[in-house]
């Protein structure tokens, strides 16, 4: 908008996307039929306001456009009618939906306004929603309850670490400002320079914040972390953070469900990661496009809290609203309605890495060929944590990293980074050539130490390898196991060949 872009067509939208253009006044659309200027080259100049172009959105979401935006269509005072749907069975996510909206039933494709049990933000955040919130409400506005609010700097610390950029650190200092103003007690600012008290997706499950069968946004897109925890978790952008400060509220539209189930038991050298990767690999980069995804089965019963996360956390890399392992009290009905029904057998399921430049570029790894690499970097909130350090220590131990490789290990979270020099971790880790990064979210976002630069090949348990997203070079995604053992190959390197045997 500040570019002077006035309207925005296209085939098709992330769904924070669409959300961020209509909540800002945006004119977009999914649905316009262009006319003969596209295939004659012409200017195109489109009317946004017209009754062609609006009469192809949503009602509400017309009439949040027509208002100037979300925070504007609310300062005017109009009231969205809450219906209850009829009668229905539902899934989880639709229960969740339906107790934080106040009805007794909803339905996909339902406009609800939902009360957020928590919503998360950080330093690339707060302070913009913050601005953006007294500018609407006056300077001296207060949240309508502080108390829903998690606030943790972990995504730019790390930056002068990499280059000479302190804009992170003005960020981070007017964080700690408006965390005071506001009273924002759920609030974790660096204990020491460069380092996080934990990444916010393994940090406030790590300290009880987040409980099942609740709603929780996060001005992140991967807060779909959290429905590992038995959540209904969705990213948000600054706007609705705005929105949820004054209101509690976040209006969203109720998704369809999509029911994954994973069965049989993983071989030796086969992580979470590589359920994944594979599922990513068989749905693609839209298979499961603004639906949660409800994991059931067999083997979902039986992964840890660290395993569900990983899961959980990569759904969104598919498009889901958020991934939600049922763990809370809430069960989906018998005859609840789902989009599609999945099931996939994991007993024969290999390591898998995704190649650049999607995590949905997933492939065996004795498929993948030669590919020695530069850096080796494990953390992220998807690899990072403790389950993932352990599975990295056991491979290099009593080995050492290959000449010329970098290889990085990055704890979540400080209690992760605690625990897992008690146990031994971090110093095998040490006598084996690696280096142990401080809590953050750092090379994943190119903001930290392990971030590519040209001409450089890496290998991540972070998860994403887009282009440009952490540095200029080329990454492959892998569990926290072939990460490690890349790095003592020199190359993308199976784990199998270095499990230990009983």
């Amino acid at each position: 908008m500040k570019a002077g872009i006035r309207v925005v067509i296209a085939k098709s939208f992330a769904r924070i996307f669409y959300r961020n253009a209509i909540n800002t006044g945006l004119p977009i659309t999914r649905n316009y039929t262009l006319g003969n200027e596209a295939e004659t080259g012409e200017v195109l100049c489109i009317d946004a306001a017209s009754e062609a172009f609006l009469g192809t959105m949503a009602p509400l979401h017309r009439t949040i456009l027509e208002a100037g935006g979300l925070t504007a269509f609310n300062r005017s005072g109009q009231q969205i009618p809450q219906p209850s749907a009829p009668p229905r069975p539902m899934t989880v996510a639709e229960k969740i939906l339906a107790k934080a909206s106040g009805v007794d039933y909803v339905a996909p494709g339902m406009l609800v306004y939902a009360t957020v049990d928590r919503v998360i933000t950080h330093e690339l955040t707060l302070p913009v929603a913050v601005e953006q919130f007294r500018k609407a409400y006056g300077s001296d506005a207060m949240p309508c309850d502080a108390d829903r609010l998690l606030f943790v700097a972990d995504h730019t610390i790390q930056i002068p670490l990499i280059r000479d950029d302190w804009q992170s650190q003005i960020m981070v200092e007017k964080s700690a400002q408006y965390v005071k103003e506001l009273g924002i007690k759920h609030a974790f600012l660096p204990p020491a320079p460069f380092t996080s008290q934990g990444i916010c997706h393994v940090l406030f499950p790590e300290l009880g914040l987040i409980q099942p069968d609740t709603l929780v946004a996060g001005t992140d897109s991967h807060t779909s972390t959290h429905g590992a925890y038995g959540a209904f978790a969705v990213g948000i952008g600054n706007t609705d953070l705005t929105e949820i400060m004054a209101s509690g509220r976040l209006l969203l539209e109720v998704p369809q469900t999509i029911r994954v189930s994973l069965t049989g038991r993983l071989q030796p050298g086969v992580y979470a990661k590589d359920v994944i990767l594979y599922l990513l690999a068989q749905v693609g980069e839209n298979g499961f496009t603004n639906c949660v995804v409800e994991f059931g089965g067999s083997l979902a019963g039986e992964l840890s809290a660290d395993d569900r996360s990983t899961i959980a956390n990569m759904t969104v890399e598919g498009g889901a609203t958020c991934g939600l392992f049922l763990v809370g009290k809430l069960r989906s009905d018998d005859a609840a309605q789902y989009k599609q029904h999945m099931t996939f057998d994991l007993s024969a399921l290999t390591p898998i890495v995704a190649v650049p430049y999607s995590p949905a570029n997933g492939r065996p790894i004795g498929t993948v060929g030669d590919v020695p690499i530069d850096i080796a970097w494990v953390g992220s909130c998807t690899g990072g944590k403790l389950a993932d350090v352990a599975a990295a220590a056991d491979v290099v131990r009593g080995r050492r990293v290959a000449r010329g490789v970098q290889f990085i290990v990055a704890p979540a979270t400080l209690h992760v980074m605690h625990e897992a020099g008690k146990l031994g971790f971090l110093r095998e880790i040490i006598e084996a050539g690696g280096s142990i990064a401080q809590p953050a979210c750092g090379a994943c976002i190119a903001m930290g130490p392990g971030t590519t630069v040209e001409g450089q090949v890496a290998v991540y348990s972070s998860n994403r390898n887009f282009k440009g997203r952490s540095g200029k070079g080329q990454v492959y995604l892998a569990s926290p196991a072939t990460v490690a053992a890349s790095a003592v190959a020199g190359r993308v390197a199976d784990p199998r060949e270095y499990l230990r045997t009983p």
